[in-house]
């Protein structure tokens, strides 16, 4: 088996599943209490003993789960899990013809099964729905909002109380082009004023914000990543600038290791006066 990278790790539950954990520990801001543990062992009597990159990420707006899915190259592992996940989802994974799109679509469902199980759900037993623009959704359970999303090794699932979107992107090299073609113009110039690192991490934090904003708002790909704009505080914090509804979100990032995440959330109340971006058209 091959073993996974060394990412922000955390606890994957399970009924046959014992949890250990070494280097716990905890990350505060202003608006969070992000709890997470560097390293976690899953003792399991069928798969044996793995080293999970998996974890979980919660404050009071939304529970993020995340999981190198290299560990399911392991095939009894994989067969474990494939076995417990509904048929729309294996029909999905089997659609897929190379094993690590396989493995990203097998790690979405579980992580989908993790969060369903904080409701005394399980993904087998869900009907799931997709909206117009392909946002899925639980009609028989409409409170629970939920998106998933993976990138290269790393799957990505949150669950919130309202509207949300994700994205999750490995960091690669900054493409300008696209960047000029695609952003606002206030996004390119703050990309383009990065060389190096920075503007590879500026680019990819930039283009997982705006799809999380999209996927949140129900649009998706139908949206045209031009008509609203992710700006940065002094503080460092992003935030949406957008005409698209009338509603306001929030933004939670996070860093797993060569991978940015990004989560959007649309808030429960209105707490400032909605800001009206009007894009300047040449």
């Amino acid at each position: 088996m091959r073993m996974a990278g060394n990412f922000k790790t955390g606890m994957l539950e399970g009924a046959d599943a014992g949890i250990h954990f070494m280097d716990t520990g905890m990350l505060e801001d202003a608006d969070a209490r992000i709890h997470f543990m560097d390293t976690g062992m899953l003792e399991d009597a069928d798969a044996g003993i793995y080293f999970m990159d998996t974890g979980i990420l919660e404050d009071a707006d939304a529970r993020i789960y995340f999981m190198d899915t290299r560990i399911l190259e392991d095939d009894r592992c994989f067969s474990k899990y494939y076995g417990r996940l509904s048929e729309t989802r294996r029909n999905k994974t089997d659609a897929y013809l190379f094993w690590k799109d396989k493995n990203l679509s097998l790690g979405a469902g579980m992580l989908l099964d993790q969060g369903l199980s904080e409701y005394g759900l399980k993904e087998n037993s869900v009907l799931v729905q997709y909206g117009e623009n392909g946002k899925p959704w639980l009609p028989e359970h409409p409170q629970i909002h939920f998106n998933l999303s993976h990138s290269g090794h790393m799957a990505l699932a949150v669950f919130a109380e309202t509207e949300v979107g994700c994205d999750v992107e490995r960091v690669q090299r900054a493409e300008l082009a696209l960047a000029e073609k695609f952003f606002c113009p206030g996004e390119y110039e703050y990309v383009a004023g990065k060389t190096g690192q920075e503007q590879d991490l500026a680019f990819c934090r930039l283009w997982t914000l705006k799809e999380s904003f999209a996927k949140a708002t129900g649009l998706g790909l139908k949206l045209p990543l031009n008509e609203f704009e992710v700006a940065f505080c002094p503080d460092g914090k992003s935030v949406v600038r957008q005409n698209v509804d009338e509603a306001e979100y929030q933004f939670r990032e996070c860093r797993l290791g060569e991978y940015l995440a990004a989560v959007c959330i649309r808030k429960r109340e209105r707490q400032n006066r909605l800001f009206k971006f009007e894009q300047e058209r040449k």
